[in-house]
């Protein structure tokens, strides 16, 4: 029922706020509530991101990004409970940073540009971190980790999270030949601080040391060393709603006769006042590749929301200034309509953009690749509507969604690797999610996603055509995880595809209490098949993998 409670309260609201700090079973969001929003427990859905609803993970070694509705990953905003995580160097966000077991839910938007000062072509993912005063072990066969949050209260808390992974795995190529995927050790350490009390103030800091490997381990002697800081404040000064947001990245890569070192540095202000909206964003790139670079973007905004008796209106009209680019307008207009009690319809139309990232304006000439400072912003047009159903035991969603995309900034081989404005990009899917739970005994969830990306009329790389997820909990004892990712195009203008592949996970966890404390026992089994599979071509990931958790928790569940 906790599900549904989540559910209900996001998808019937609409807070007309930059930011809302809401209490969902102690879980602390900053995302306002347009209609075109999911919401997903992974405890219930589970710890795979394959058949999320819109959500394509591209993960190799080390590295992992998420896009949305089959777009590219620098046209998504990644957040962590509302902190920015973008790099503005590279235009996306490396999840694989994230120690796995930070994250207990995930907040989804198509479309980006009902949010202020966010240019997601994409949409926007809000990473959720657990929380809640818990202690955490986790043994397994490739990935030991441990949490830790001493102080939780519902203003404040404060937790610390480690993991590490080994030097190699074994894995069959597509030769059925067993070989060892070398050099991917890594360990992670991060620090989240949340506070409410008089100003609401969140922190981040991630540290990883990991393996660099490229294809099939052939980079054997290639590191890299990271740290991310990042931090978002809110303030209400009278009828004045202010945030300040950013973020810090440090990366150095380490080959055997090379280091290369980037930071990079984002700020976001954001001001509110009734209907009207402002803001500025500053990139700062320091590096040994692109030197010292920097780039702003101020916008004004103007939106109104109009609440009839069963229909509710929201439009906007904004407009962007870039440094070396011309003002950017976009604009949205969403329809939100009741039908009795359980029942209700959404659909939002927007038009939206992306700027360069720095990479792709300013990278150097060199054997293989050389910049374009020549580039021009990519423009959407995008369409997304839905229908959710509402009963005391279940929740039913199906959403559908297209987007258009002009001046697509891809890189492309003409005798280097050089970004260009010529292709199309066009994506258009169907999300469903459907969760169901009789009393306490059985429930079930299911998502999935149908989705056709084609980039000029070709099909996109890595999108597969069907995705889904089924997760069922027994006796509130054992649980059962069915994920399915269709066959994907492995190369542009090719016709080798990575094969279709079945994950299926398995645990039985079992809740002790003992005095004031409650003990969570969990022993599963993930990839139970020992499926041989790759997300992106030359980057296995492992296989079967057995885990024990003990979590400890002060306080009633």
């Amino acid at each position: 029922m906790k599900l549904l409670v989540i559910l209900i309260l996001s998808q019937i609201y609409w807070q007309d706020t930059i930011v809302v700090q809401a209490d969902y079973t102690k879980r602390f969001t900053s995302f306002t509530f347009p209609y075109n929003f999911h919401y997903i427990n992974l405890d219930i859905a589970g710890p795979d991101l394959n058949g999320l609803p819109g959500i394509v993970p591209l993960l190799g070694a080390n590295y992992g990004t998420i896009t949305l509705g089959g777009t590219t990953p620098e046209e998504n905003t990644i957040l962590l409970n509302g902190i920015p995580l973008t790099d503005p160097q590279s235009g996306y966000t490396d999840i694989t940073l994230l120690p796995r077991d930070m994250i207990s839910g995930i907040e989804l938007i198509h479309s980006g540009s009902v949010f202020s000062g966010s240019n997601g072509i994409g949409g926007i993912v809000n990473l959720l971190p657990s929380e809640g005063g818990r202690l955490g072990i986790r043994l397994g066969k490739y990935r030991r980790s441990f949490f830790l949050s001493p102080l939780s209260t519902p203003k404040i808390n404060f937790s610390f999270y480690y993991e590490a992974f080994p030097d190699s795995f074994s894995y069959q190529n597509e030769f059925n030949k067993e070989v060892y995927y070398r050099n991917t050790k890594y360990t992670k350490k991060a620090l989240y601080w949340r506070s409410s009390i008089m100003i609401p103030f969140s922190f981040i800091f991630l540290v990883r040391e990991s393996g660099a490997p490229g294809p099939e381990g052939s980079i054997l002697t290639a590191s890299k060393e990271e740290k991310l800081y990042g931090f978002r404040i809110t303030k209400e000064i009278g009828k004045i709603l202010f945030s300040l947001s950013g973020n810090e990245h440090f990366l150095k890569y380490i080959e055997t006769d090379n280091i290369d070192t980037h930071r990079t540095r984002a700020i976001y202000t954001h001001l509110k006042y009734s209907w009207v909206y402002c803001g500025l964003n500053l990139d700062e790139v320091v590096s040994t590749k692109i030197e010292k670079r920097w780039k702003y973007d101020a916008y004004f905004k103007l939106e109104k929301t109009i609440n009839l008796r069963y229909l509710d209106l929201n439009a906007h009209l904004r407009l962007d200034h870039f440094q070396n680019f011309n003002m950017v307008p976009t604009w949205s207009l969403s329809l939100y309509r009741k039908f009795g009690r359980n029942m209700f319809f959404f659909v939002n139309f927007s038009s939206n953009f992306r700027s360069p990232t720095f990479n792709e304006l300013y990278w150097p000439e060199d054997r293989f690749a050389a910049g374009n400072s020549e580039l021009k912003p990519e423009y959407s047009k995008n369409i997304d509507a839905g229908l959710r159903m509402l009963l005391p035991n279940i929740f039913i969603t199906l959403s559908l969604y297209h987007k258009n995309i002009k001046n697509k900034i891809l890189w492309v081989n003409d005798g280097k690797w050089i970004p260009k404005n010529f292709s199309r990009l066009k994506t258009a899917g169907i999300d469903w999610e459907i969760s169901w739970e009789t009393q306490r005994w059985f429930s079930i969830y299911f998502s999935g996603n149908l989705l056709r990306a084609y980039e000029n009329d070709k099909p996109f790389i890595y999108r597969p055509n069907i995705s889904y997820l089924i997760s069922s909990k027994i006796l509130n004892l054992v649980k059962l995880q069915v994920s399915y990712v269709g066959e994907r195009p492995a190369r542009l203008n090719s016709p080798k595809k990575l094969p279709a592949f079945y994950l299926i996970n398995m645990n039985v966890e079992k809740n002790i209490t003992f005095k004031k404390y409650i003990f969570l026992i969990k022993f599963g089994i993930e990839n139970i098949l020992d499926c041989n599979y790759e997300i992106i071509r030359g980057y296995p990931q492992p296989g079967r993998e057995f885990f024990l958790n003990l979590n400890i928790k002060r306080g009633v569940l």
